[in-house]
């Protein structure tokens, strides 16, 4: 954990789990980690919680993600996650409930496809 490789992607829910007096917030939070860790390793990348805090072991950029099936758990920044993981990998990604972006993005696809070459 302590590696200089090792990157520290932050809370994606604000205070998230940090605040005791919102336990929804918390909870999602815990959700969406598990499902961002779940993501990833299911991509091929090394990836660790720590007080309430993401990391990645050594991914540089160089070498694209493995690709895979994933699931946004119908949360609309997974999907975006998910989808931007897809331009940058070797095999396609196949993503479930990939409209939740709609939510919150409604061109996100089509703004993400005008931009890259993206097998997501």
């Amino acid at each position: 954990a302590g590696s200089p490789e090792a990157s520290a992607i932050g809370n994606f829910g604000g205070s998230g789990g940090k605040n005791s007096d919102d336990q929804d917030a918390s909870n999602q939070t815990g959700s969406r980690n598990a499902c961002i860790i779940e993501t990833m390793e299911e991509l091929g990348i090394m990836i660790w919680e720590s007080e309430g805090s993401l990391y990645i072991e050594g991914y540089t950029g160089r070498d694209p993600l493995s690709g895979g099936a994933v699931d946004s758990g119908n949360d609309p920044y997974i999907a975006m996650m998910e989808g931007i993981a897809g331009c940058i990998s070797s095999s396609p990604v196949v993503i479930e409930q990939a409209e939740a972006a709609e939510a919150v993005y409604p061109d996100f696809y089509e703004d993400l496809f005008s931009l890259a070459e993206c097998k997501a």
